[in-house]
């Protein structure tokens, strides 16, 4: 296979593959590609993946989830990474943890977007509580205001009349 900047093609000498016509330019598949194997060699060096399968244990300390709780989801049927079963253990390929890590952060970056219209809904909310507050705050001030204005005519605002001074008595 010809690797000359960047271009992955069958030809010999001078590529002219209509393939190849933006070499900078990755195609999607070849990005996903170059993620897959990235996520592949990051669980080789991190986690000491050396077999094309991995054990509950081992899949636990790579998920953040203990091993009870996978062999239980495993148990009811309800684990979302696929495995197969050797004598009598559950083992996940790794092809298959490398599917589902990739796919989840295709979905992340989906989460992401969805996140950020929903922090600019609550953006929004937060804006028209605040107003409204201030509007309840100031309406609260302007009451007391009104009572101690009343308060100081002599006239308490407790719903009972005051005893104050009344014309004509």
């Amino acid at each position: 296979m010809n690797s000359f900047y960047g271009k992955q093609c069958n030809c010999v000498g001078e590529c002219r593959c209509s393939k190849d016509e933006d070499a900078g330019t990755l195609s999607l598949a070849a990005t996903a590609q170059a993620e897959r194997m990235r996520v592949k060699l990051m669980l080789v060096r991190d986690f000491q993946v050396q077999s094309a399968f991995i054990n509950v244990t081992k899949l636990a300390s790579i998920l953040g989830i203990s091993p009870s709780t996978i062999w239980r989801q495993m148990r009811n049927r309800q684990f979302f990474i696929p495995y197969q079963i050797f004598n009598c253990t559950p083992m996940v390929c790794i092809d298959d943890l490398v599917e589902w890590y990739c796919s989840r952060d295709c979905l992340s970056a989906l989460e992401a977007a969805e996140l950020e219209e929903r922090e600019k809904d609550e953006k929004e909310q937060t804006s028209l509580a605040r107003k409204m507050t201030d509007e309840a705050v100031s309406r609260a001030r302007a009451a007391t205001i009104v009572e101690d204005a009343m308060a100081a005519l002599g006239l308490a605002g407790n719903g009972k009349r005051g005893t104050g001074f009344r014309p004509g008595r």
